[in-house]
């Protein structure tokens, strides 16, 4: 049936929906309706009354994703929208609902959502969520959007309520989602013990009842909040009936609503009465392993939200006549915390920068906001550079203290792999953490979403080069469209009003010009109306300062006989012009262990072993069983014609060398060894610690079918064998390069069709000089 497109408008009423009347416009075929205020009357004109049969049905979609009572389900790439009802708000009408209602046995297990967009959800007054998980252990909701949720919260995940507990519900993981236009809180757990809430970013939640940024209620137990950032959102982060809450590296404002300021709030108190019915907050125990009860707040930026009154604290934590844990509060810039003091471990109050009220311990520093933030009164929380928060001492936090013994993050929660790195996604060492949630202030680019999949900048921003920017985190695929700005940026600290926009630049890359040098190039990207933005570490240069590895021996120098321990291996001839060499060996060693002196030469072809000038030999290598890949370096070596000498105190069943001259090279920094017994891929990866820097990549791997070796990424320079050896000695060695204009994390794979036997593979960063 088709709606038919001529219309006559019968509302007079401009203020609502035009409400038309299309019957007397109806032919056969179409359909239209009459709006009577409280119904509506659906007309039909079928093209052949036989196609009836007896009735016409029509429905609306109360659920998308019905899963209850149902386990290991994986739901992947989907939209599920506009699900809708004015029922009871148990009656289980959500976009997705799982799991059992409570007092149900046994529980649902393994459950995923990944990449999903759940949006334009309606309820007609408060009830729950469009992502509603009810006793689902290990239920995983992993880089969704969830958008528009009308009088309901963004997703509420439950375990058994304290006065029900029937066992835990373990193993949730809430990671990497977006949450835009939840009216109520967007991300509320009840009753989880062991689940984690890390890298979500809240936009614009919460502006209805129940206006919390994040809620654990009923019996919550040992929760990781690490790495969030919610902006827009009314409310407080809480928590009642609940204990061992780890809350760290997130940015999380003050109340935007009205003027009391709170960011935190610690609701976790109750008469004793009840109180001692919650086994977790009590230290009884769980599944027979004793609690340790305490909740940590880190490393967080609470910053006050502009309009909320100047004596507002962002942190009130112990507060109420009775308490069930006890709290250590470490590293945080926040506007004012309140405290009990009677609630704070021993040494559990250290190193905070406090923008309000009063210290609460000798460690803490006290300082104005204004000192800390460009603009308060704009709204503006950007950190300034010259802030107490660069230079703050901070406490350790890699072993924590507690009331009941201490704790070790990565013990508590060893399925997380972002504690190595700040809300940023930089590098950081939690024995020495920074003040606050970034170590850099530069790298929360002006306070916009931050997570920590953010699109990363690519490319070397020199004049006649090409920067883009990948995609970062993929929303659900219908978010497809996107729209780019590219910027200038004076100083990477710059306030992002101060930005210039480049006139037509507005695609996914850009290709700086001469008048952009010394300057930063910054992208903005533009998903479902957020804008996202990247800045490059590295101002516009006129050219790269390092040279690409040039190959000087074409293809190898290699050995498939055995080379003797203290005998030297001579390649043959290169033509030098001065410029630094980086030396690569790969070797499959006599015996299975990592050859303890290697050697290196260069000098005239002929000479005696060893004679000639050494190489400086880097100590980092990578080995598996017997396969080994070594570097040495020398950044003078003459000119003219020359070869290299290598030797070690082992020996050799099988040698490859290489020789590449890299313009500008300084130093290198060997790492990312990645290596296997029988693997079909190798990803060896590196976290560069200068801007302008070059990536090389090294594998080897038995060949004893030759099968060639394959890089995904980069800029291939070879891949070859060795030579004629026996399937137990012979080698496959490949190497590739890329550009890093910006310091982080890079990685390229290597792979091959068959399993051939053991291999290894590194990374290397080669350094310009500082």
């Amino acid at each position: 049936m088709l709606p038919t497109n001529r219309t006559i408008e019968t509302n007079p009423n401009k203020n609502r929906f035009i409400l038309v009347n299309l019957l007397p416009a109806m032919r056969r075929g179409e359909w239209g309706y009459v709006d009577n205020g409280t119904t509506v009357d659906l007309y039909f004109w079928p093209i052949d009354p036989l196609n009836v049969d007896v009735n016409i049905e029509y429905s609306r979609r109360g659920s998308c994703v019905e899963a209850k009572s149902r386990s290991f389900l994986e739901f992947r790439s989907i939209i599920l929208e506009r699900s809708s009802s004015a029922g009871a708000k148990n009656d289980g009408h959500y976009a997705f609902n799982a799991g059992n209602s409570v007092g149900a046995s046994p529980y649902a297990t393994d459950i995923t959502l990944e990449n999903c967009w759940i949006r334009d959800t309606y309820r007609s007054e408060s009830s729950y969520a469009p992502v509603w998980a009810r006793h689902v252990n290990n239920f995983r909701l992993i880089q969704c959007t969830i958008s528009d949720a009308v009088n309901q919260f963004g997703m509420q995940i439950t375990g058994p309520f304290w006065n029900e507990y029937d066992g835990p519900v373990t193993g949730v993981w809430i990671d990497r989602n977006i949450i835009l236009r939840s009216d109520q809180t967007p991300e509320r757990c009840y009753g989880l013990e062991l689940f984690m809430v890390t890298r979500n970013r809240a936009i614009d939640c919460g502006q209805a009842a129940h206006a919390n940024k994040g809620n654990i209620y009923n019996g919550g137990h040992n929760g990781l909040w690490w790495h969030n950032y919610w902006w827009a959102c009314p409310g407080y982060w809480t928590f009642q009936r609940s204990s061992a809450q780890f809350f760290g590296f997130n940015f999380c404002p003050g109340n935007t609503l009205d003027t009391d300021g709170r960011a935190i709030e610690d609701q976790n108190y109750e008469s004793t009465v009840i109180i001692s019915q919650l086994s977790p907050a009590t230290g009884r125990t769980i599944g027979g392993s004793p609690t340790n009860g305490d909740s940590y707040f880190l490393n967080n930026i609470l910053p006050p939200w502009r309009n909320a009154a100047s004596y507002a604290n962002a942190m009130l934590v112990g507060r109420g006549a009775e308490t069930a844990i006890r709290m250590v509060v470490m590293n945080n810039i926040a506007n004012g915390i309140t405290l009990r003091m009677g609630m704070v471990v021993a040494d559990g109050i250290r190193r905070n920068v406090i923008t309000n009220g009063t210290t609460n311990d000798a460690t803490d520093v006290i300082t104005p906001f204004g000192d800390i933030f460009e603009d308060i009164l704009l709204g503006d929380l950007a950190i300034k550079p010259d802030s107490p928060h660069l230079t703050g001492t901070s406490h350790p936090i890699n072993v924590l203290p507690g009331h009941d013994g201490t704790r070790i993050l990565s013990d508590v929660f060893p399925d997380y792999d972002g504690f190595g790195v700040d809300i940023a996604g930089k590098p950081i060492d939690l024995a020495n953490p920074p003040v606050g949630c970034v170590g850099d202030p530069a790298d929360l680019h002006r306070f916009d979403p931050v997570w920590i999949d953010r699109p990363e900048p690519t490319g070397a921003p020199i004049v006649g080069g090409s920067v883009s920017a990948d995609d970062g985190y993929i929303m659900a695929f219908g978010h497809s469209s996107r729209t780019y700005q590219w910027y200038l940026v004076d100083d990477v600290y710059d306030p992002r009003i101060d930005w210039t926009p480049i006139s037509g630049a507005n695609s996914a890359s850009y290709s700086p010009v001469a008048g952009d040098i010394g300057k930063y190039l910054a992208r903005r990207t533009t998903m479902d109306g957020v804008p996202i933005y990247s800045l490059m570490d590295a101002p516009v240069a006129a050219a790269f300062p390092l040279g690409d590895p040039i190959s000087l021996l074409n293809p190898r120098s290699s050995s498939d006989v055995s080379v003797g321990a203290n005998t030297w291996f001579e390649t043959a001839q290169i033509t030098t012009s001065n410029k630094p060499l980086l030396v690569v060996v790969n070797s499959n060693n006599v015996t299975f262990a990592r050859v303890a002196a290697f050697s290196a030469t260069i000098g005239a072809a002929g000479r005696n072993g060893g004679e000639g000038t050494p190489l400086t030999v880097d100590p980092g290598t990578a080995l598996r069983t017997r396969n080994q890949i070594s570097f040495a370096t020398i950044l003078a070596p003459g000119t003219g014609a020359q070869t290299i000498q290598v030797s070690n105190d082992d020996g050799w069943s099988n040698i490859h060398v290489s020789v590449f001259e890299i313009d500008g090279m300084d130093s290198i920094v060997v790492g990312g060894e990645i290596e296997a017994s029988n693997p079909l891929s190798l990803s060896p990866a590196i976290t560069t610690g200068q801007i302008n820097t070059l990536v090389f990549y090294a594998a080897n791997r038995y060949d004893g079918t030759e099968d060639p070796l394959s890089w995904e990424g980069g800029t291939a320079l070879l891949s070859e064998p060795t030579g004629a050896g026996g399937a137990s000695t012979s080698l496959w060695a490949a190497m590739a390069f890329e550009q890093a204009a910006s310091t982080g994390n890079y990685s390229q794979t290597v792979s091959w069709l068959s399993q051939q036997g053991a291999a290894t593979s590194c990374a290397v960063e080669i350094r310009a000089t500082a």
